[in-house]
């Protein structure tokens, strides 16, 4: 394990010598294996490799689940092994001359797309196609001068809507997540995650927040989940088809409706991999029914592999030895892009340090002022949290085991503030389905009331005023009965 305290070279008991590479913006780590980047033993690697290939040696193969029924993709998801990616962006799949005769050569395989790699399934920009190929052809083949072998397992996917952290977690991290948990023998972050696409170039990726925003979080979110740089499918000089890099990295080519490059060259190899996943279920923001067992799992994955996950869930640090309760609110910023503000926060905050037990503990949270590390950090701490609804309260997925989650609702105007739609939109169906946590919505009238505040993309966007006192009542009578537990606990386990 590792933390952000560290700032030189260590060797940790990962098998291999690792080293810490720090993104300048956050300081946070991400752990870079030593081995694979030293350059004598990737030239071996990648030499065995390619004397294999020429030999006939190399034999691809793919294990799949498959639709019932899909109009689409051939599969839900596959496990490729031995898989090559050309300059034309074409993933291929050398395959044994008798085996390709007798089960792929007159199949749908070379002529449908294989798979989608997008967290919400609503458009093809996310399929995936293979072209299989017969061994006996390897020598129509020549490998690029830049050629690379990843031994790694090698998980797909292109960014939804990557600039909200909601889209983030729910229809980008989970997916892939989800591949990890199905593909990867042992789970860790010994992987290669490979975005198919550029934030900058598909609006879809960005869903009309900033770029550059899609870009960020989308890298930070993802490096939770590998120890290695991310890489790109990307073609960044024009004329000179596509190859696989480091991100981030701007495309100079427009690809084809097949994803293909129109001026690669279809006979260079730039890239292989030992394995190679790819699928998508179904978003997970719009049905998390039933597969609700993968929160604590992400949760604990990343919070291990920082070094953030407590041993004794019943005794949590906390900013001060006395507290033991502590509470968070979020505190948007006034600017917020889509608006839905919790606008009385300094006198909810003032009224519940008035009247909190010296034990308890509020404090005002601004997720834009912490970085991502901070973040999640923080969010280990908490005893409740309360929040707007929206990508805010989805971070409700990374509080520690029986907090609580008090969520407002979300409120439209269509005249301008004469009258409001006040309901729940996602929050239920999310927030219901992060087993760790407890989840209140706050609806009732008598409680919450909405004013009109159109926001700077959002004519129609409302801001939400809270009943500090009721509100102080909900919160410390739930957060009660977590003390009387927490106390029955304690006395079990030293009976």
């Amino acid at each position: 394990m590792y933390n952000n305290s560290i700032l030189k070279k260590e060797e940790l008991n990962f098998g291999k010598a690792v080293y810490f590479k720090y993104e300048p913006k956050d300081n946070i780590p991400y752990i870079v294996n030593i081995s694979e980047r030293d350059e004598g033993r990737k030239a071996k690697l990648t030499k065995q490799f390619k004397e294999l290939f020429y030999k006939e040696e190399i034999s691809g193969s793919f294990r799949c689940t498959r639709h019932y029924p899909h109009p689409r993709t051939l599969f839900t998801a596959c496990k490729l092994s031995n898989v090559c990616i050309l300059n034309s962006g074409q993933f291929v799949l050398f395959m044994d001359d008798s085996l390709y005769k007798k089960k792929y050569e007159s199949g749908h395989y070379n002529t449908h797309p294989w798979f989608n790699v997008q967290g919400r399934e609503e458009t093809d920009r996310g399929d995936v196609r293979i072209k299989i190929i017969p061994s006996s052809k390897v020598k129509e083949y020549k490998f690029a001068n830049n050629f690379s072998f990843y031994q790694d397992p090698t998980f797909l996917t292109v960014r939804y809507a990557a600039g909200n952290i909601g889209h983030t977690i729910m229809e980008n991290i989970l997916p892939v997540f989800q591949l990890l948990l199905q593909y990867q023998e042992n789970l860790s972050m010994d992987n290669n995650i490979l975005f198919l696409d550029d934030a900058y170039q598909h609006n879809i990726a960005s869903y009309g927040y900033p770029k550059d925003l899609t870009e960020s979080v989308s890298m930070k979110w993802f490096g939770m989940l590998t120890k290695h740089p991310i890489l790109q499918k990307c073609s960044p000089i024009k004329g000179k088809g596509m190859t696989i890099t480091n991100t981030p990295c701007r495309n100079q080519e427009e690809e084809n409706n097949e994803h293909l490059v129109p001026n690669g060259d279809g006979t260079v190899i730039e890239s292989c991999f030992s394995s190679l996943a790819g699928g998508n279920s179904h978003s997970y923001f719009l049905d998390f029914h039933k597969r609700e067992f993968i929160v604590p799992l992400l949760r604990k994955f990343i919070y291990n592999n920082l070094g953030l996950l407590s041993n004794d869930r019943a005794v949590i640090k906390k900013q001060d030895d006395n507290v033991q309760f502590l509470i968070g609110i979020q505190q948007k910023p006034p600017t917020a892009q889509l608006g839905y503000i919790i606008e009385n926060t300094d006198e909810i905050v003032q009224y519940f340090k008035e009247n909190l037990p010296k034990e308890y503990k509020i404090i005002k949270i601004k997720l834009e002022d912490k970085t991502f590390y901070q973040q999640l950090e923080l969010f280990d701490k908490l005893d409740a949290y309360i929040s707007t609804q929206g990508s805010a309260s989805y971070m409700g997925a990374f509080l520690k085991d029986d907090a609580w989650l008090f969520y407002g609702p979300k409120c439209d105007t269509k005249d301008r503030g004469k009258t409001f739609d006040c309901h729940d939109q996602f929050g239920k169906m999310v927030h219901s389905s992060f087993p760790n946590i407890h989840y209140y919505p706050i609806l009732k009238q008598e409680v919450t009331h909405c004013t009109f505040a159109p926001s700077s993309v959002y004519i129609e966007s409302c801001n939400v005023k809270v009943d500090a006192v009721k509100l102080y009542d909900i919160v410390f009578n739930a957060l009660g009965a977590v003390r009387r537990k927490r106390e029955t606990e304690k006395k079990l386990k030293n009976f």
